[in-house]
């Protein structure tokens, strides 16, 4: 009778068998005792690869730009950014219509945002925020003591549910002026790392 310990290893010596028959198609490869498969060399995979029940093929990647153009913004009031141009957006993340990014699986993102505008006055005390679902999780502040341009950024990872959106805005509480979308100053990035744990 067979007991559970050699039904374990019968897929074992099964590829095993396999791995010195065709060396040549897998490159160098060891099998140990509790069925970790080591590789030295090139692994080629045809199809999905998941490890972990996370597929490794799964990408999610995007990057919105206010497509060079300026946005105007009041004095204390908490303007959205209108984002005009994406690339990437490989599972339709962003809505350019609505503003928004919708995560399109659980996970872990890594989210970068920046912007520059124009300073209004000798006084601009500014913030960039990012919501998920409308409450604010993250928040950059700067205090401007001249004229000119000043940027601001947030990097940060950020856990997400499948579902999930995120907003972004800007406030000036102290002058007007424009977000400058010239020369692609104001953008975000999201990009999806994986699962969470």
């Amino acid at each position: 009778m067979k007991t559970a310990q050699h039904l374990k290893t019968i897929p074992l010596i099964l590829l095993a068998a396999i791995l010195l028959l065709a060396p040549a198609a897998f490159g160098e490869m060891e099998v140990n005792e509790n069925g970790d498969v080591n590789v030295t060399g090139d692994l080629n995979v045809t199809g999905n690869l998941t490890a972990n029940g996370e597929d490794m093929n799964y990408v999610s990647y995007c990057r919105a730009t206010l497509g060079g153009n300026n946005q105007d913004y009041d004095e204390n009031t908490v303007t959205a950014f209108d984002w005009q141009d994406v690339e990437g957006n490989t599972h339709n993340e962003m809505d350019l219509a609505a503003d928004t990014w919708t995560a399109p699986k659980d996970g872990l993102y890594q989210v970068n945002l920046q912007t520059r505008w124009s300073v209004g006055g000798d006084q601009d005390w500014c913030w960039m925020g990012i919501r998920k679902n409308g409450n604010g999780i993250r928040f950059g502040y700067l205090n401007s003591n001249g004229s000119g341009h000043e940027s601001l950024g947030i990097s940060t990872i950020i856990k997400l549910a499948t579902g999930e959106v995120l907003t972004f805005e800007f406030k000036n509480t102290d002058n007007q002026g424009n977000i400058n979308g010239m020369g692609f100053n104001t953008w975000l990035e999201i990009y999806r790392l994986g699962n969470a744990p």
